[in-house]
């Protein structure tokens, strides 16, 4: 969403009733620019303010806050790697709890005129970034130190039955596969050129690339700046941004599942 340059925000006459709920749809916009309404309907479910879809849409409308068009998606990689001979071992599952499969996938940026490659992992339930990796080349090491970081920043207590990620060589590589075996965890690839198969991962970056701002990655003068505004993107997307999917925040819906699952514990016991 996007509140339109040649429009004041009280241009049009709203009823009385209204004029508070253009008030709190303006200030969630300024934190949350890129919301539509079905998000600036979750974030109000969520602070338990009732506000139907069509009344968001209907004060939107009239003050000129208007949806930002959707950039084309870039074309999808093919490396004509051969077949790694990993099977999809999450064909038809749905994760029910955290920690069941994490996916991993990298995408690219063009910074002050250098490539770089930033690979994420992702657990596929809570939708929280858990690791990231940011370098000029997408090497082994890169999906690694991705996953490396993951593991590391959520030990004891967190880490994946199934790792899910593409046929792609960086995750067939020797490097990756022993890191895998080394912590205990099965490797699961989708089928060759069937990227919907790993499609939470590869929906994720165009949202991320358009709410972070290319512009604002690709302005940036070193690998420093670049990997802050990376790890601030992130940080907002984990700890702020609802996710429509979940219907909540992704660190806000881990923690619910562990109270939930406390409670439940304590039932039992």
């Amino acid at each position: 969403m996007g509140i339109s340059r040649s429009s004041s925000y009280y241009q049009h006459s709203l009823p009385v009733r209204d004029t508070p709920w253009l008030d709190k749809i303006v200030r969630v916009l300024i934190t949350h620019p890129d919301y539509g309404i079905y998000r600036l309907k979750l974030h109000f479910d969520l602070d338990g303010e009732s506000i139907s879809q069509a009344k968001i849409r209907r004060i939107c409308r009239t003050n000129g806050i208007i949806a930002k068009p959707k950039k084309k998606k870039p074309p999808i990689r093919d490396r004509n790697e051969p077949y790694t001979g990993v099977s999809n071992l999450i064909d038809g599952i749905t994760p029910t709890s955290p920690d069941q499969i994490w996916c991993g996938d990298f995408s690219y940026f063009r910074i002050n005129g250098i490539w770089m490659y930033l690979a994420t992992v992702i657990d596929s339930y809570t939708k929280e970034i858990l690791g990231f990796s940011l370098s000029t080349n997408h090497s082994s090491s890169l999906v690694c130190n991705s996953l490396n970081m993951a593991i590391k920043q959520h030990k004891p207590q967190r880490k994946p039955i199934i790792f899910h990620s593409d046929q792609g060589s960086e995750y067939s590589s020797m490097e990756f596969r022993n890191l895998l075996t080394k912590n205990l965890i099965l490797q699961s690839n989708s089928e060759k050129a069937s990227p919907w198969q790993n499609g939470f991962q590869e929906s994720f970056y165009g949202k991320f690339k358009d709410e972070m701002g290319l512009h604002r990655i690709n302005n940036c003068s070193n690998y420093m700046e670049a990997y802050n505004l990376i790890a601030k993107q992130i940080e907002y997307y984990n700890t702020q941004r609802i996710h429509t999917s979940i219907k909540n925040i992704p660190v806000k819906f881990y923690q619910a599942y562990i109270l939930h699952t406390k409670k439940e514990e304590k039932k039992v016991s």
